[in-house]
């Protein structure tokens, strides 16, 4: 039985020898090793956006009634010139149909609680980094801050940019994490022959622990979107930079469209686990 990496405070000289062998182990990687992990990162990234859309789309459908009852309304309110007064009027039914269908269902969450019932000292770092990632993502639970929130280092006017309010920032952070695994497997091979056990158990575990952690960033990136989407409120603050300018409410429907994507993409990868 593999033993679990275990979160723990390091002494500073074990910190320096883990430093030193990383620095070793990435000077003896050749150029081209480097730049096949750059490519094979790029393809991460495409691979993780795709599956987002597929599993949203796989989602429409399997929702179809749903959204031709939707969208016949909304063609009769548009029609009747009550297109805002009739959005107005769904947005219980779209938090309620969300909540349902995904919210309440088995999260990855709710897999770690369950072992961290049955192995506690396995389980522990994944659940810790699940945390940790959420609280990244989210900002805690106000939805103040966290990673969404960093285009405000660029100035009040960049805040709720395009690229750090939607699924972009949750791929990039999925596929980031997925290709340090690739570069930790890279570099192992290059390390001294006598390496401190801590990148054995790394190598051994790296994978359960890095999921964890997507994982918990992803649902806290998604549960940020919610909250800024904020579709009880008559008027929030938009994106920064839309292409195109539009209502406040299809403002609304574009943070809480990226949070349902990634929600659905979450429990998606969840159903897929559990086979």
């Amino acid at each position: 039985m593999e033993k679990p990496l275990v979160i723990t405070t390091m002494p500073k000289s074990r910190l320096e020898k883990l430093h030193e062998e990383f620095s070793i182990a990435l000077d003896r990687m050749d150029s081209n090793s480097l730049k096949g992990w750059g490519r094979e990162s790029a393809k991460i990234f495409f691979k993780v956006t795709k599956r987002r859309l597929n599993n949203f789309f796989k989602f429409l459908g399997k929702s179809g009634k749903f959204v031709a009852k939707e969208t016949l309304g909304y063609s009769i309110a548009y029609f009747k010139k009550q297109f805002p007064t009739h959005l107005q009027q769904r947005k219980g039914v779209y938090k309620k149909f969300v909540y349902q269908n995904y919210l309440q269902k088995k999260t990855s969450l709710n897999i770690l609680i369950q072992a961290l019932k049955s192995n506690p000292k396995k389980a522990a770092p994944e659940l810790l980094l699940a945390f940790i990632g959420f609280l990244l993502g989210s900002g805690g639970l106000d939805g103040d801050g966290g990673l969404p929130d960093l285009d405000l280092k660029a100035g009040m006017g960049f805040h709720r940019s395009v690229f750090t309010h939607s699924v972009l920032l949750a791929a990039t952070i999925e596929a980031t994490a997925f290709s340090l695994v690739k570069l930790v497997e890279l570099f192992y091979v290059h390390l001294p022959a006598n390496h401190d056990k801590f990148w054995d158990k790394l190598l051994a575990n790296q994978k359960r622990l890095v999921k964890a952690f997507a994982t918990g960033t992803c649902a806290g990136i998604a549960y940020h979107l919610l909250i800024d989407a904020n579709i009880t409120a008559d008027q929030i603050k938009p994106y920064a930079d839309l292409p195109i300018s539009t209502s406040m409410e299809t403002h609304q429907a574009i943070f809480g469209g990226n949070a349902v994507v990634e929600i659905v993409d979450l429990n998606q990868r969840n159903k897929e686990e559990d086979k």
